[in-house]
């Protein structure tokens, strides 16, 4: 009779997928602020938020180290400084682009 009440595993992936959106969506935007990569290009900080999600904590535990706090089972501070990272890597590639300064 309802789709939700039919459906409660897709309402389950729909719920974790708009956790994941936000929480890459808050790391690269913050990220995209701190770092100012000096590429202006839409939708920059959710791509800076979703690497850095994904490849953060997978060098993180290369380093041996745990991962932190969580949050809808996502770790907050590898997360974050893998959306550093994708910033600054922007930004050395923008600072070659540009050349040297005269």
């Amino acid at each position: 009779m309802y789709a939700a009440a039919a459906e409660p595993d897709l309402a389950q992936s729909a719920w974790s997928w708009l956790h994941l959106g936000v929480l890459a969506l808050l790391f690269g935007w913050f990220a995209e602020r701190v770092v100012e990569p000096g590429v202006r290009i839409r939708g920059l900080a959710i791509m800076a938020g979703l690497a850095g999600i994904y490849a953060g904590p997978t060098l993180w535990t290369i380093t041996g180290l745990t991962g932190g706090p969580r949050l809808w089972g996502y770790a907050l501070v590898p997360g974050f400084l893998g959306s550093l990272a994708v910033c600054a890597f922007l930004r050395l590639v923008s600072l070659g682009v540009e050349g040297p300064r005269r």
